[in-house]
């Protein structure tokens, strides 16, 4: 099977579990409210098996308050590809609220953009919105040589969807963290 195939594969059962595990919540959302994000976790499968990593990234009292409480190191391997899936929550409210949902069905309105740092490490879009463009919630991440930096990952907000071209984050940042990243 060749590895286009087996990554596509690989994303939709991705995709099926994704929805399959999240929870349905009848509280009414205001578009027009930004939402509060906590948390960012992260989830790398191997393409070819082995055990799934994740990275969380958490600052329950938001932006611009306390420093985060959890930022985990992303330690993956060299030469070597993974699929990538972002889940993003409020944890500030009980129960808490996950924001993926939104995100997703808003597609046209965000897109997620990374960058590195040191680390040798690259990002291919696995989703798309109503409007072809990229979204990031699921991605595949390719790795290079062994190395060390940050993976920073940033959610851009667009107001007017013909804003978003795919390439370009708009001026409105919804939230950005940054992983410590380690390839080894």
């Amino acid at each position: 099977m060749n590895q286009r195939l087996w990554i596509s594969l690989v994303l939709i059962a991705v995709l099926f579990a994704a929805g399959a595990c999240s929870e349905k919540t009848t509280a009414p959302v205001d578009e027009d409210d930004p939402e509060l994000i906590t948390t960012v976790q992260i989830t790398l499968r191997p393409i070819d098996g082995g055990q799934p990593i994740v990275a969380t990234w958490e600052d329950l009292d938001g932006i611009g308050g306390n420093p985060p409480n959890i930022i985990d190191t992303v330690t993956i391997s060299p030469d070597s590809v993974y699929s990538m899936s972002i889940v993003v929550l409020n944890r500030a409210v009980t129960p808490e609220e996950d924001v993926t949902v939104e995100i997703g069905t808003e597609g046209t309105q965000h897109q997620f953009f990374f960058s590195f740092v040191g680390a040798q490490a690259s990002i291919q879009y696995a989703d798309k919105d109503a409007n072809d463009l990229p979204i990031g919630l699921l991605t595949v991440l390719s790795t290079g040589q062994v190395s060390s930096g940050e993976m920073t990952i940033e959610l851009s907000h667009y107001d007017d969807p013909s804003d978003k071209d795919g390439s370009a984050p708009s001026n409105e940042t919804d939230i950005s963290v940054t992983f410590p990243m380690v390839v080894r």
